[in-house]
């Protein structure tokens, strides 16, 4: 995690507390971040508890659900593509080729 980012989240969340007349743009200006991540950032930071120190690190980007399973038709073909690959290939298809 960067610093720099918490550094920012933290001088939003001053910032919306002291600026209460500030609209969006101006937090922006006054942080150097895009509006986009002022409004994403001010949102999260309302909705927080005030002395809520875990918002600022963010959200996890890892995956909450396990990627959807392969079928067993799907497994075995891709195994006799690899097995028996098309002719003039001259290699063993990777992952590419096979899709």
């Amino acid at each position: 995690m960067d610093p720099q980012l918490i550094v920012d989240r933290r001088r939003l969340r001053d910032l919306l507390d002291l600026r209460p007349d500030w609209i969006l743009q101006d937090f922006a200006d006054a942080l150097g971040r895009s509006l986009s991540w002022v409004k994403k950032w001010a949102k999260r930071l309302r909705q927080a508890a005030p002395d809520d120190e875990e918002v600022l690190a963010g959200h996890s980007c890892a995956r909450h659900t396990p990627p959807p399973a392969l079928s067993q038709l799907v497994i075995e073909r891709i195994l006799d593509i690899r097995d028996h690959p098309p002719q003039g290939l001259h290699r063993i298809p990777g992952p590419k080729a096979i899709l």
